[in-house]
């Protein structure tokens, strides 16, 4: 009896006691609660909340249907946010599931202040954010010198060194923290986040181009961890931007970024899952952006890249097709009703040259 008893404290351990937490102390909380959301590409969603407890701290249960990624605490606004209708401050969390998270910070400026109390994951993150930040700045300072010290000028010749030393230290230090790390989420992660550092010196109608050229050199399109983080969407983004161009107006501008996005298309090909997930986030994107020829290239390209399953390609296809009845210069469909008086009307038979129809629901 003592024998299954001790059995059953095992189990109840296992299933219970071993479940990992996420415990966040901030200075100064202006709410009770705080929430946490999951990512799916650009998608946001509440999946918990915690309330402050008697230690001062907001405490998850972290689910076994969490699913390794990116997730976003909502930590609440600080006293200015409050007072101008700022944004509520924010602080990403990885959660892989293996580990318990414990952190500090406060509502001003949370990432500069955090503390990673607990968390190898979270703390590999982070010290690479920090310390990104702080080179991007000295490197952005550097680079700008140029424009102001030409070359024959004796301040240019230490500015490029030091500018050329600061980048491969960097480096350096990036590719030890990941080769350290390598089997963290974190480290796939930093890799999408990365950058191409800009050579120094690099004529200005030069730097576009070389942008474009390596700004996937890191990026892992094979990885669909990726798509429980907004990681991916966001530097999708930050490429298609690349093909701004002010002077253009919105039609013009279509082309353009449909062609980017073929670019970021084509390197996720080699995984029918990662290729779909883009593939839909870009069309959610050109929607927003009201660019309906761009999602008609989509859905004419890449509606048939799923399987027998992919119900959005199959909407797509659908999208298409009615977007092509009614193209300009197409003959209107048969639209038959009722006007606001209750008579019935055939818009075929109205001989009008030009004919106006408001429906609303």
């Amino acid at each position: 009896m003592k024998n299954i008893g001790l059995t059953l404290a095992l189990v109840f351990f296992f299933f219970v006691g071993t479940s990992q937490t996420i415990r966040v102390k901030i200075t100064q909380p202006s709410q009770n609660t705080i929430q946490l959301m999951d990512h799916f590409g650009e998608r946001t969603r509440l999946i918990d909340s915690a309330t402050l407890n008697s230690q001062g701290e907001y405490e998850f249960k972290i689910s076994k249907l969490w699913k390794p990624g990116l997730y976003t605490l909502k930590l609440g606004k600080d006293l200015k946010a409050q007072f101008y209708g700022g944004e509520e401050a924010e602080l990403d969390v990885i959660i892989s599931g293996k580990e318990n998270i414990r952190l500090k910070t406060a509502l001003i400026a949370p990432i500069d202040s955090l503390e990673v109390l607990e968390s190898q994951e979270n703390l590999v993150y982070y010290q690479y954010i920090k310390r990104d930040k702080f080179i991007s700045n000295q490197l952005g300072v550097l680079n700008e010198l140029p424009n102001y010290f030409p070359e024959k000028d004796p301040f240019f010749l230490p500015v490029q060194k030091r500018y050329i030393a600061l980048q491969k230290e960097y480096r350096a230090e990036v590719d030890a923290l990941l080769l350290k790390h390598s089997s963290t989420l974190a480290s796939r992660f930093i890799k999408t986040l990365r950058y191409p550092f800009m050579p120094f010196n690099l004529p200005v109608q030069d730097r576009l181009g070389y942008m474009k050229a390596h700004w996937f050199d890191e990026v892992n399109f094979a990885d669909t961890t990726l798509i429980q983080t907004n990681l991916l969407t966001k530097k999708a983004w930050g490429y298609i931007q690349l093909y701004r161009d002010q002077s253009l107006n919105k039609a013009q501008q279509e082309p353009l970024f449909a062609a980017a996005a073929d670019t970021v298309i084509a390197k996720c090909l080699m995984n029918e899952t990662m290729a779909i997930f883009m593939r839909n986030q870009l069309v959610k994107l050109f929607e927003m952006l009201g660019m309906e020829n761009a999602v008609n290239h989509l859905a004419e390209r890449y509606a048939s890249i799923g399987s027998c399953t992919d119900h959005e390609g199959d909407a797509l296809k659908k999208r298409l097709e009615g977007s092509k009845k009614l193209a300009v210069g197409n003959v209107a469909p048969e639209i038959i009703g009722t006007t606001v008086e209750g008579k019935f009307f055939d818009a075929s038979s109205i001989k009008a040259e030009k004919t106006l129809l408001v429906f609303w629901a």
